[in-house]
């Protein structure tokens, strides 16, 4: 059997979450009204009435290794 290493955007610790919030903080240039939670297997955000899908990715828009995909 092989082992496979969880990606970040699926890993629902503490110390992720403080990740991911910093990472959004960056890419949508603000502090306040951005929440982060853990649901269906991977973590979203809200901003605002907006809510994000947290993608693992490199490069383009990433900030330390993720990227936020609006949903609609």
């Amino acid at each position: 059997m092989y082992e496979t290493e969880m990606l970040p955007s699926c890993e629902n610790c503490e110390t992720m979450k403080k990740r991911i919030l910093s990472a959004a903080r960056k890419y949508f240039h603000k502090r306040a009204g951005i929440t982060a939670f853990f649901e269906h297997g991977h973590w979203w955000l809200r901003v605002g009435c907006r809510t994000y899908d947290v993608v693992d990715a490199g490069g383009g828009d990433s900030i330390n290794g993720f990227d936020f995909e609006e949903i609609e």
